[in-house]
């Protein structure tokens, strides 16, 4: 990645206008009065989240991304707006020197090389005998011979040397080949074909280009069942996500990423008419994928088995997303005594939990109504993540709810956690009292408690502006926000504030509603 892509990344250009422009939100993007020209009746000047760029559609009729935007406002030419930028996104600038240049050269050149492989195993596939075995497992798979086609799945022959030997007689060396990841060596020297007797998925990046392999094992005695390209100069798969090439304009378009789990999945759900699908390979979100993402898309919907659901490799990948998608977030309240957070991205992060026993590719190749109510079922993360710890525990065993009390603290259900300008949700009744007594058993004042009690006791109606839907999880991390344990002489000004405000928000009306856990 280049540095002006890597500026371009780390910025978020309705951040950097909105330093001079007052926007105002229109569907995706975002409406304001042009800085270069004076007109202060029809706001003229747009900003497109989505692709980073902006435009004048009145006197200026001018247009572009943070670069261009910069130069314009501040009258600088674009060394001066790069460093400017470059310091800002916290990027160190240096020109590429001839090393450099030269690997980006070579770099070209073992794509050629990937997409020669490429060409051999669709080839084995598609066209050989061997390859015929491969191509019905497909096809029971539910895999269309179109879906072959445009995601280039092919066949290693079970052969130490039939791809090498081919790319030699393409004029590639053998020091490229494992350059490229497609050669491994023994401790005596020789080099042999690392793929073989596989189905081979290629991996592109975001724009397209050939960066490595997937391979799933055929026979139950090749170990491991899934072996990618190793970590190279292109193979990086912490900054790769399989299908994002193929499903760029559709993430755009439906504003959302669905994110699964394995190349089957992605493909058949490109296949069943969801081609906003995609896969960080078998590896918890990283940042860098995270960042491709909310480029394309704030709303995310993370699809997982029931036995990766609740597990800590999980919940850490939870927190790699906050991290990454939202900025600190400080508690509001507006006139109505409302709670709501306000972050920079606006990122919607849910997460959905398959049927036990069953793959997105399962659930869609039968019935793909059943998948989409699947993604309509998606829980914020919060609401995620307090049901998983929940599950199976006795929420009446005072222990469990000093336990869940203490989870409540972590970093992945802190305040920052809910989704900006999302308004609070309902939850079950059972866990409002779980989350209340652990709260009172954490120390907490014996008031707040009380009074949430009997709140559920009056249900009280009142008209529909006024009323608060507010889940116990959403209350309990407020006053864990707000209190931090510590009595209200000990608070900061600032926390008193909001410990007031939340009292007052929930003295008007708390409304519990049941829904299935």
């Amino acid at each position: 990645m280049s540095s002006v892509e890597e500026i371009k990344a780390r910025l978020d250009i309705v951040d950097l206008v909105s330093e001079t422009v007052q926007l105002r939100k229109s569907g995706k993007s975002y409406t304001g009065f042009c800085p270069f020209h004076s007109n202060t009746r029809t706001p003229a000047f747009v900003v497109f989240p989505d692709t980073g760029t902006w435009r004048c559609f009145g006197q200026c009729n001018e247009g572009g991304d943070i670069f261009k935007f910069v130069m314009k406002k501040e009258g600088w030419d674009f060394p001066e707006a790069l460093r400017h930028l470059a310091e800002r996104a916290g990027v160190q600038l240096r020109a590429p020197s001839l090393l450099e240049q030269a690997a980006k050269e070579q770099h070209g050149h073992l794509r050629d090389l990937l997409e020669e492989a490429v060409t051999f195993f669709q080839h084995q596939l598609l066209s050989t005998e061997v390859g015929k075995p491969v191509l019905q497992y497909l096809h029971v798979r539910g895999i269309t011979d179109a879906s072959i086609q445009s995601f280039g799945l092919g066949y290693s022959p079970d052969s130490f040397d039939a791809l090498s030997a081919h790319l030699q007689s393409h004029n590639y060396t053998l020091e490229e080949m494992q350059d490229a990841g497609l050669l491994s060596e023994r401790d005596d020297g020789r080099r042999y074909d690392r793929f073989r007797h596989r189905l081979m998925f290629p991996i592109r990046d975001g724009s397209s280009k050939m960066a490595g392999f997937g391979a799933r094992a055929l026979r139950d005695e090749d170990q491991p069942k899934y072996l990618n390209s190793p970590q190279n100069a292109l193979f990086d798969k912490r900054n790769l996500l399989y299908g994002l090439d193929r499903a760029r304009k559709e993430i755009r378009g439906k504003d959302q990423a669905v994110i699964v789990e394995g190349y089957f999945d992605v493909i058949a759900l490109h296949q069943a008419g969801f081609p906003n699908a995609i896969s960080p390979m078998g590896t918890a979100l990283g940042e860098g994928q995270l960042r491709q993402l909310k480029r394309l898309s704030k709303s995310m919907v993370l699809a997982l088995d029931a036995d990766a659901a609740g597990d800590k490799a999980t919940l850490r990948g939870l927190e790699v997303a906050r991290q990454t998608l939202e900025r600190e977030a400080d508690p509001i309240f507006d006139a109505r005594g409302l709670l709501h957070h306000e972050g920079r991205l606006q990122a919607d992060i849910r997460v959905t939990t398959l049927p036990e026993g069953k793959d997105p590719d399962e659930i869609v190749l039968k019935d793909a109504e059943s998948w989409l109510k699947t993604l309509q079922d998606a829980r914020p993360i919060v609401e995620h993540v307090m049901f998983s710890l929940a599950k199976g525990r006795d929420l009446e065993d005072p222990k469990v709810k000093r336990e869940l009390a203490g989870s409540m603290k972590s970093p992945a259900l802190s305040s920052e956690t809910v989704t900006s300008r999302n308004w609070l949700t309902s939850c079950t009744w059972t866990s409002a009292v779980c989350s209340m007594n652990a709260l009172r058993d954490a120390g907490l004042r014996r008031g707040v408690v009380l009074r949430l009690r009997r709140f559920r006791e009056k249900q009280i109606s009142l008209q529909s502006q006024m009323i608060v839907i507010t889940a116990w999880n959403r209350i309990a991390l407020a006053l864990l926000f707000a209190l931090q344990n510590c009595s209200i002489a000990s608070i900061a000004p600032c926390r008193k504030r909001a410990y007031r405000g939340f009292l007052q928000a929930i003295s008007k009306i708390v409304i519990f509603r049941k829904c299935s856990a």
